[in-house]
């Protein structure tokens, strides 16, 4: 088994924690709150609060190999990055806890589906300059106004999960299946 205090050699992982959540959700409210348009591309596993990146960007395309997958009651975190407002407001609450309970994957495909993506294409530089060119033409302070809008109250839900992820991440459990996680990774 892999000794979690040996990875990173922290001293403080709640410190740590707590830190690094902080600047990831200084960072999705950054580009949530941007007055231009924010693209994503996603071309392999999207896991943890690395959503919350994707789900601040107004377009998302995704390569047909690419997917969610939340991770988090393997291991025992509690959700970070807005998995709780941010991907229930987009997926629906229940959906969201079954993604939770089961670590369900949504492939590339049903992203689209389910509007976390507005296109699936394997050459994504491709899309992302189409989308440039429409966006071009469109008004910025209208965009600028939107995103203002539609970016309020998120501090507070970052803040949230946060809290609870860091009143998780030092239980044994956690650090327990934190370990199982990164030997099935390094076995498999």
């Amino acid at each position: 088994m892999i000794d979690i205090e040996k990875i990173g050699h922290f001293a403080n992982i709640p410190r740590y924690a707590a830190e690094t959540l902080a600047a990831l959700n200084e960072s999705i409210l950054h580009l949530a709150g941007l007055h231009c348009p924010v693209i994503a591309e996603v071309q392999g596993a999207l896991t943890g609060g690395a959503l919350g990146l994707v789900l601040a960007a107004d377009l998302v395309v995704m390569t047909p190999g690419a997917f969610i997958q939340p991770w988090y009651a393997v291991v025992g975190f509690a959700p970070d990055g807005g998995w709780t407002r941010m991907m229930a407001a987009r997926i629906g609450a229940h959906r969201l806890r079954a993604l939770h309970v089961l670590n369900g994957r949504i492939e590339a495909e049903e992203a689209l589906l389910l509007g976390l993506a507005q296109a699936v294409n394997p050459r994504t530089e491709d899309q992302v300059a189409l989308w440039l060119t429409q966006i071009a033409r469109h008004d910025a302070g209208s965009i600028g106004a939107t995103k203002t809008l539609l970016a309020e109250d998120l501090a507070e839900s970052l803040e949230a999960e946060r809290a609870a992820f860091i009143a998780r991440i030092d239980l044994p459990e956690v650090r327990d299946g934190m370990a199982r996680f990164l030997q099935s990774r390094k076995d498999g």
